[in-house]
């Protein structure tokens, strides 16, 4: 009796072994077809990253306010004296440049910087964008009592002074591609950082984009 008790057990655990095996065998093979087709989809779409730029950058009003007593920082040679106010209208062009992918645009971000120092973001409703497209999407940079070193509110007073602001902007786009019903499980994070040049909200011409450098 305890031959054949454990004779079966044997063949229990040689059986749940083999269906080990086969379930594990089956899994392997979706896993290889999927990548396969997803491979062969990329091929023949041949994926192409999309393109962001800056149309215009508007700078509608712009305040440099002096504070009462200056703000020590970690140079004391450079305190903290001053809040900028402003708010700046951006054009941004999304351009898919792909003939049979489509984009979905998760996440969108245009960041300025002065002096290298962030001064203010927007950030875009997320959106779809057809294959071989250009949308131009429009957002506003609200900056609200953003801290100045003395030298960056120098710097900027000059710039204003000859109607030539210098910024920089980084926009940052995380992408999923489409295609048909098939969308990327995956993402990716796409970064333009650019130097710019933009004229005062007193200048002539008005506020646009005098030059830009990506």
């Amino acid at each position: 009796m305890a031959w054949g008790r454990s004779r079966n057990k044997d063949e229990y655990f040689q059986s749940s072994r083999g269906l080990v095996s086969r379930v594990c065998a089956v899994l392997l093979f979706l896993f290889i077809v999927t990548a396969l087709t997803i491979m062969m989809t990329l091929f023949l779409v041949h994926p192409h990253s999309p393109g962001y730029r800056l149309l215009n950058v508007q700078i509608t009003d712009l305040t440099i306010t002096a504070l009462g007593s200056p703000i020590v920082s970690t140079d004391p040679d450079d305190p903290v004296d001053s809040v900028l106010n402003s708010d700046i209208n951006v054009s941004l062009e999304c351009d898919d440049k792909n003939h049979h992918l489509g984009t979905y645009n998760g996440r969108l971000q245009v960041i300025l910087y002065y002096s290298g120092i962030e001064i203010g973001r927007t950030e875009f409703a997320p959106f779809y964008q057809e294959a071989q497209n250009r949308t131009v999407v429009l957002g506003v940079v609200s900056i609200r009592d953003h801290l100045l070193k003395r030298s960056a509110a120098a710097n900027l007073n000059a710039d204003l002074t000859r109607d030539a602001i210098n910024l920089q902007s980084e926009i940052a786009a995380r992408v999923k591609f489409v295609y048909g019903i098939w969308k990327s499980s995956w993402h990716r994070w796409f970064r333009v950082k650019c130097d710019l040049v933009v004229s005062s909200p007193t200048a002539s011409t008005g506020s646009l984009i005098m030059s830009q450098t990506c």
